[in-house]
């Protein structure tokens, strides 16, 4: 179990293994079953790894003061997915660091937050939806898009999990009226 505080606001993580290096150095490691590994590659190579960067960061305030390296396990590929160098030619080159994709998301909060408090509230998936009606794009391209425009200022686009959200009917997404 790993803690820390961001603003004020409580993070707790349940990490699935720490390793060490023989130098000490931590390295979270989180396990998916999963029945396809590109997902999770991507997210590493894309530098959207948001659950490692949290790790990492909690890691950093628990234990060392540096910055924990991370990745994903793949338990039914058996594959290791992570950018970090321990793995010499097998890791992934990631657009972003687990340290600079925590300060994305930090800002990314920050923004959503204020956006919150000005009493204005963002569904995601709604957003796409309508973004892609408006410009005629398919799904791939408006996330592209809007990744491209968080990166140009500095925040951390994510997906939204529309396809397990509980609350559909509240945004619009599914039945309602």
């Amino acid at each position: 179990r790993l803690q820390g505080d961001m603003g004020g606001i409580p993070f707790t993580g349940i990490v699935d293994l720490i390793l060490r290096d023989r130098q000490g150095n931590p390295f979270v490691l989180d396990l998916k079953w999963s029945s396809a590994s590109r997902y999770r590659q991507d997210e590493i190579t894309e530098g959207l790894a948001l659950q490692l960067a949290i790790y990492a960061w909690m890691m950093r305030r628990a234990d060392s003061g540096s910055w924990a390296q991370g990745g994903y396990f793949l338990l039914a590929q058996g594959e290791l997915l992570s950018d970090s160098s321990l793995l010499g030619d097998e890791a992934l080159d990631s657009k972003y660091s687990l340290a600079e994709i925590w300060e994305k998301g930090t800002r990314s909060w920050e923004h959503h937050f204020d956006t919150l408090k000005r009493g204005h509230l963002e569904t995601g998936g709604m957003r796409e939806q309508f973004l892609a009606a408006e410009e005629d794009l398919s799904a791939d391209k408006v996330r592209a898009k809007l990744q491209s425009e968080g990166d140009e200022q500095g925040l951390l686009y994510q997906q939204p999990q529309c396809w397990f959200c509980d609350f559909s009917v509240l945004c619009g997404m599914r039945g309602g009226g």
